[in-house]
């Protein structure tokens, strides 16, 4: 599909499934997730843990409910790996990324609406833009986390560890839920971001 193809014809073939990558995990393509999405009659619970998205360009695709990661308590090498992954505009409200590697990743402008993010890798990871009300981030990594013009009303960052963050602009509604009022306010003046203009 043009730009999107993260593959070329030599490296892969769609007719004999995905390749195989470091650690053990298949590696998919665009291509490979739009035909699973087609085989599962539609993305609700189509399970893509423990396969390699690393780079893979999924931006603009409906993948609502998709399973990306695991329970709370499976290892993580049982999860995607979405390293490096563009999910720009992507639809993934209610998807599980538990456990899963999202360094890098790209979800600008994409809705994650009530996703579960918990215990992820957010290094790196772009969230401008994107609708995350009510998305579940326990137990998450952020460190240069790219939060700009975010929806984050009602979202969870409970035992969340959070280092170099952006919330410029971002829609925090009440207030964020952490674990205790102390965190959550020394995360606004850290930030400086101001009380009286994170309840619009």
């Amino acid at each position: 599909m043009g730009s999107f193809d993260t593959l070329n014809e030599q490296e892969r073939d769609t007719r004999t499934g995905p390749r195989e990558e470091s650690q053990g995990r298949p590696k998919l393509s665009r291509e490979d997730v739009l035909r699973m999405v087609e085989e599962n009659g539609g993305p609700e619970s189509l399970d893509l843990s423990g396969y390699d998205l690393s780079q893979v360009n999924l931006s603009d695709l409906d993948l609502r409910g998709v399973v990306f990661g695991t329970d709370w308590r499976t290892p993580h090498l049982s999860t995607a790996c979405l390293r490096g992954a563009l999910l720009i505009g992507a639809d993934l409200e209610d998807a599980n990324f538990v456990h899963a590697d999202l360094s890098g990743a790209d979800f600008f402008g994409s809705n994650l609406q009530n996703a579960v993010l918990g215990i992820t890798n957010c290094t790196d990871t772009s969230f401008r833009r994107a609708n995350l009300q009510g998305a579940n981030f326990h137990w998450a990594r952020f460190d240069n986390t790219d939060f700009t013009l975010a929806d984050l009303r009602g979202s969870d960052f409970h035992s969340a560890h959070i280092g170099d963050i952006d919330l410029t602009n971002a829609k925090i509604g009440n207030q964020l839920v952490f674990e205790n009022l102390e965190k959550y306010h020394a995360l606004l003046r850290r930030h400086r971001v101001e009380e009286q203009t994170i309840h619009k």
